[in-house]
This record gives C-alpha cells, structure tokens and sequence, in this order.
C-alpha cells in the first residue's frame, strides 16, 4: 500500500467591498456599504416599497444603472486556495491488467488560502 498527496491550487475571483462604520453611531465613516440581497439568493424585495426590484430610490434606477453603480463600490479580488488530498494506492495480486493497482481517495481538504499558513494545515 502506498500513499500520496494531491495538491491542486485554485485561483478564485471575489467581489470584495470595503467600508469602515462607527461602532458607536453605526455610521459609515469610509467607503460604502451597499447591500445586494437579490445577488445572493435574497428575495428580490429592495424594501424602497415600489415594484421594480431595482434596488434604488426614488431615482428608480434601472438594472444597468444600478449595476454600473455597485461597480464601482466594489473590486475583484483573486485568491489563492490550495486543496490537498491523501490517495491510497495498493498493487492487486494475480491482476492479468495492464495497470494492476487499486485506488482510494480521501477528502479534499483545504490547507491554505492566499499562503498565509505557509504550507501548515489551516483546519
């Protein structure tokens, strides 16, 4: 029996928005929290008590706009994610194939995320 690791290292895209709000008055001081409820699986209401599902105010923005808008509040972030899983591998005795072995997979773990663990497990 011989066991491996496979190490595969995924680069995954994120929409990130940044903002700093005042603990004590809820204020946000910098940057723009915008909440997109229908981008998540929300129930599409915006709560402004109109129909559109546009997510705006009075200005009943259109989808474009509105997109174009969030756009800016937001930026795409790439990190890297490295998954690790343990193999199992045993030879099969009196195998008339031409590759006589047998293969376990384990989990798929993830060990690090944009190498701040460098190389030691995360979990």
């Amino acid at each position: 029996e011989c066991e491996n690791t496979v190490v595969c290292q995924v680069v995954i895209p994120c929409r990130e928005t940044f903002w700093v709000r005042d603990k004590s008055t809820g204020q946000i001081v910098q940057g723009e929290y915008e909440e997109d409820r229908t981008s998540c699986g929300g129930d599409g209401d915006d709560g402004d008590g109109d129909d559109n599902n546009y997510g705006g105010d009075a200005t009943n923005e259109t989808p474009p706009q509105r997109r174009r808008r969030r756009r800016k509040n937001h930026r795409i972030v790439h990190h890297l994610v490295r998954f690790e899983q343990v193999t199992k591998t045993r030879l099969v005795r009196n195998s008339s194939s031409l590759f006589p072995f047998e293969h376990e997979l384990g989990e798929w773990q993830i060990t690090d995320i944009d190498d701040l663990c460098d190389g030691n497990q995360l979990l």
